[in-house]
């Protein structure tokens, strides 16, 4: 499926550079964005323009370096006291003007939920298209920026392509690497920031950290074991947790299992759920939908696990196992504590 963002004809050739918004989370900047960094170095071979990183709030100037090192070419840096939580006003009155003043083509923001707020008021701002929740991105044989996300519950792929400039994305968590970080120079643009009480709308008067059940490990973990309808009942999900405790994975789940309530919401993988990227992946009792499979068809290794040999998930997968789960995953589990076992008493 193709869509396509129109508008009046501009001057596409006078906007030029990709650059990443910095969005920052407990006091540095965010995996998210740094992933980001990464997936424009995979576009820049094709689109030869310069990787910017914007990054505004207080203090955060002594960042740069690091941005350099996740791929930034340059980073441009806005600081100021009414900049040191997010808020609407001031965050889109700041990065509107910085984009307005360097033109780039492209604007890559986290789909997080702070980032999704300023993207959709950033594209109002500037009269553009925004492509929401991106899982890929690629550039075509024209040289356009191709932005690909999940539609219909995800059950289709849309490829988006953004007649206005600048093309503003989110780009799901996960759905891209960062790169091996390693010492860079950069060139730093601090930019002075116009700010007044009467900018704001809205004041924040505290800021307190949700806890909740679960966090960032899902999508931080190098091992994801995902759990999918083949186990019947949420009684037999015991064979499951068994299997993660054994091989130290952070539990998945497809979406019909969270629905059912057999495993936390928080653990859903899948276009309405999150997206993994770990080394190893392992979908056990899960048939490959394109809506599971857009949250983690980035991994590096993938194993699958089902008793229908036409399963979707074979056709992706890097090694697969056509077989009864409840009797193929006790005896990995077994095997993989015996491995353990011989390697802790030798």
């Amino acid at each position: 499926m193709m869509a396509q963002v129109s508008s009046a004809l501009i001057d596409i050739q006078s906007w030029r550079g990709v650059f990443v918004y910095v969005e920052m989370k407990d006091g540095k900047p965010r995996d998210a964005s740094l992933e980001l960094l990464g997936a424009s170095h995979k576009l820049k071979e094709s689109l030869q323009e310069e990787i910017t990183a914007v990054i505004l709030g207080k203090d955060v100037a002594e960042f740069a370096k690091i941005l350099a090192s996740y791929g930034a070419e340059k980073v441009i840096v806005a600081e100021h006291d009414m900049l040191g939580h997010y808020t609407s006003d001031a965050y889109t009155k700041v990065l509107s003007k910085i984009v307005l003043e360097n033109k780039p083509s492209v604007v890559f923001y986290p789909a997080t939920p702070n980032c999704r707020d300023l993207a959709s008021k950033m594209a109002a701002r500037l009269k553009t298209g925004l492509a929401a929740d991106c899982t890929d991105l690629k550039v075509n044989g024209n040289k356009q920026l191709v932005q690909i996300r999940p539609d219909f519950g995800g059950k289709d792929l849309s490829e988006i392509l953004t007649k206005t400039r600048p093309q503003m994305v989110t780009v799901r968590p996960g759905a891209f690497k960062k790169l091996q970080p390693k010492d860079s120079k950069v060139r730093v643009q601090k930019v002075k920031v116009d700010l007044k009480p009467e900018d704001m709308r809205v004041k924040i008067l505290n800021v307190e950290k949700a806890k909740i059940e679960g966090s960032d490990d899902l999508v931080k973990s190098q091992i994801v074991a995902s759990a999918g309808m083949g186990f019947g009942s949420r009684e037999n999900i015991a064979i499951f947790e068994e299997f993660v405790k054994a091989i130290g994975a952070s539990p998945g789940a497809s979406r019909p299992v969270v629905e059912r309530g057999w495993i936390a919401r928080d653990r859903q993988v899948g276009q309405s759920g999150k997206t993994v990227a770990p080394k190893l992946y392992f979908a056990i009792g899960i048939s490959g939908s394109v809506q599971h499979r857009v949250g983690m068809e980035n991994s590096e290794f993938i194993v699958a696990i089902n008793n229908d040999p036409n399963a979707p998930i074979f056709k992706f997968c890097n090694f697969g196992i056509v077989g009864d789960l409840f009797k193929v995953l006790p005896l990995i589990t077994e095997e993989v504590k015996k491995i353990k076992g011989n390697s802790a008493s030798s």
